[in-house]
């Protein structure tokens, strides 16, 4: 498939090789309107899902939001002691998205909906558009056991009971 640099420098090439006239001003309008549309859609399907927080879950999702705060996930990060609280380490179990902390970006605190739900900026831009059916995978990640096996191991969790996600399910259960 052409790229749109190839398409305008095709462009510039036959405007400067055939002049103007009413045929070719109306052929290199759609060219470029073509183009510009696909370079649109194209940066819009391709813009990277941000963290938005938990606190925009909450209008949509009210049940699930007042469950999870009242979970040991949204205290997650408070739970560390003092010395810990900012480090990296422990922020990557303890915090929403703690690899952008990093640079800055956004670290939310606690372990958020997006945590494991995937950043949500993109499901609530087509949530915004009343549909169902496409806002529900779009930019959210299926939770599974593997899912919560990113924290909950014996290496990074270690306690007297080893992690059991079918229990674990039921203390977190928000769907």
């Amino acid at each position: 498939m052409t790229s749109c640099p190839k398409i305008l420098l095709l462009y510039k090439t036959r405007r400067e090789s055939v002049g103007t006239t009413p045929d070719t001003t109306f052929f290199h309008a759609a060219l470029l309107f073509g183009c510009l549309l696909a370079v649109s859609v194209k940066s819009i399907l391709a813009q990277e899902s941000l963290y938005v927080g938990s606190q925009e879950c909450k209008p949509c999702h009210a049940k699930a939001y007042e469950i999870w705060a009242g979970s040991s996930h949204a205290a997650a990060q408070d739970r560390l002691p003092q010395d810990k609280q900012g480090q990296l380490r422990c922020l990557f179990c303890h915090a929403t998205d703690a690899q952008h902390r990093q640079m800055n970006r956004y670290g939310l605190a606690n372990v958020q909906c997006e945590a494991c739900h995937g950043p949500g900026s993109r499901h609530i831009a087509i949530a915004l558009e009343k549909d169902e059916n496409r806002s529900k995978p779009q930019g959210l990640e299926l939770v599974t056991e593997q899912t919560c096996k990113r924290c909950h191991t014996e290496v990074r969790s270690p306690s007297l009971r080893s992690f059991q996600y079918i229990q674990a399910l039921t203390k977190i259960r928000h769907w």
